[in-house]
């Protein structure tokens, strides 16, 4: 009997100890709470059709710094990593309201930009676009033609997870001098929209490296018109001559079909849609800024410019579908 207080006064302190113990323990996790920041929503997409957007390039260097963890020579020398290509099938959507997200990369020159060009941002230097490359194959990107794009998503087959097209405006010769060696090193396929009747004059390619480069596996020819045509200020007889014509001959220079087409400067009109249609074409390419493709707008896909950014500048860019300007 004399212990108990002794015993009653070790349990207390006990208690003590462990109210202490919890106290301290919410008190902890209260702060934790405190301090973490909150996961940010993805923004909502929004698509300007504006005269900006439509333009044929803005005048300005591309504003986005280069962003990249490793030097390129690092990057290219880095073992790739595994990817395990899944390809989906879906064929039970209605063939209206089937949309992909399949982001559409634009490039013009693929060479450094001198002190006297006018129109800087139409250059991604070939240092830049090879470590664009390397971003997307060691991510799992899968480069795709266009043609391929209009095909997954009328049938709804051999979609790969991550599908990417890689698209080159008017038919420069440094295509054949820098992206083609590059496309063919990393293995990835590429797009070029050709200005027909500007080959084989200064600055651009010759039907000769067209033909080399159809017949290669890695690049799909494609129409830009016969003269690099404004086709909203056009009338209709001019606009179905370029369009049409344009198909016609490069048919006859690689001799094999030409399935798509780009809009020069990226102004439309739904007549110019409804001519590309009647011509023969699976789809056109405008300048709007988007990634998700849907058969409705076959002949206006959304495309994407890249600007300087790779690595993980680059992903998170595609990520959240591009931006708007």
């Amino acid at each position: 009997m004399n212990d108990l207080p002794i015993q009653f006064r070790h349990i207390m302190r006990h208690k003590k100890i462990i109210l202490t113990a919890i106290i301290l323990g919410l008190a902890a996790i209260f702060m934790l709470a405190i301090d973490r920041p909150a996961v940010s929503k993805r923004s909502q997409v929004n698509f300007v059709n504006s005269a900006a957007e439509n333009a044929i390039q803005p005048v300005k260097s591309e504003p986005v710094p280069v962003v990249t963890s490793l030097p390129l020579s690092e990057m290219i020398s880095t073992p790739r990593v595994f990817c395990h290509y899944s390809f989906l099938t879906e064929t039970s959507t209605p063939l209206a309201e089937r949309s992909l997200s399949i982001p559409i990369l634009m490039y013009h020159h693929i060479d450094k930009a001198t002190p006297t060009t006018t129109l800087p941002g139409l250059f991604h230097g070939p240092d830049i676009f090879e470590a664009q490359l390397v971003t997307l194959r060691d991510n799992c990107y899968q480069s795709i033609f266009i043609s391929e794009a209009a095909k997954m998503i009328s049938t709804g087959e051999n979609i790969p997870d991550k599908p990417l097209a890689l698209t080159f405006d008017d038919g420069y010769d440094d295509i054949y001098a820098n992206a083609f060696p590059l496309l063919k090193k990393y293995q990835m396929k590429g797009t070029l929209y050709i200005i027909v009747n500007a080959l084989d004059t200064p600055g651009y390619l010759t039907k000769d490296q067209v033909r080399e480069m159809a017949n290669s596996g890695y690049i799909e020819i494609a129409s830009h018109t016969l003269n690099h045509a404004n086709l909203k200020q056009s009338s209709y007889a001019k606009a179905y001559f370029e369009i049409v014509e344009s198909k016609k001959a490069l048919e006859k220079i690689i001799g094999r079909s030409v399935e798509d087409f780009a809009y020069p400067y990226g102004f439309f009109t739904q007549r110019d849609e409804q001519i590309c249609q009647l011509a023969g074409y699976m789809t056109c390419a405008s300048t709007y800024p988007g990634e998700v493709q849907t058969w409705d707008r076959r002949y206006s896909l959304y495309r994407l410019r890249p600007g300087s950014r790779i690595d993980q500048s680059l992903l998170n860019w595609l990520e959240f579908g591009g931006s708007k300007r």
